[in-house]
């Protein structure tokens, strides 16, 4: 059975004397590429733009844009809401969950927040109107916090509260945890 020959003799065979111009500064794709008689195709970047050109691509560019921008404003306004605002963190055992899934932002690291939702656990009922983070690891939900320790509703939130549960401040000023018992 007869073997290929190295890769280096056919070319040594197709373009005699292609390793005369090397040296440790050389191109060698340039080298290679005239040696076979390649050519490379025009500037990729003079492709890219007449592409664009036939594709709107400013019009998509502006739209992409437009998106980021909305996406950052969205998600300072949910760090300063349900992160670095006063909050109501409640605790979640049985979770049941009813949203919107094209509304949700992700809040990284903290969670994923819900526009509006319908939360139901072992404390009772949370319907959300205007926001609330569900941590990464579904132990908690955090809202606004309420006007005062005894108020049940928040901006953008209220809760029918289950019997045994009530409100206590939590670890920052301002804040407040959802507990069970007296």
């Amino acid at each position: 059975m007869r073997r290929a020959p190295p890769y280096g003799l056919l070319l040594d065979d197709a373009a005699p004397g292609w390793r005369e111009g090397l040296t440790a500064e050389s191109d060698l794709g340039a080298l290679l590429g005239a040696a076979v008689g390649f050519t490379a195709p025009e500037d990729p970047v003079a492709v890219f733009a007449r592409t664009a050109s036939l594709y709107g691509g400013q019009a998509v560019a502006d739209e992409e844009l437009a998106a980021h921008q909305e996406r950052a404003g969205l998600t300072t306004r949910w760090s300063d809401r349900l992160v670095d605002g006063p909050v109501l963190r409640l605790p979640l055992e049985t979770i049941r969950v009813s949203f919107d899934p094209n509304t949700l932002q992700p809040l990284p690291p903290h969670g994923v927040v819900y526009p509006s939702a319908t939360i139901t656990d072992v404390w009772g009922v949370l319907t959300v109107t205007d926001g609330a983070l569900i941590d990464g690891d579904w132990s908690a939900v955090t809202v606004t916090a309420p006007e005062d320790g005894d108020t049940l509703t928040g901006d953008g939130w209220s809760l029918d509260l289950a019997e045994g549960w009530r409100i206590a401040p939590g670890a920052r000023d301002g804040d407040f945890v959802l507990v069970s018992g007296e």
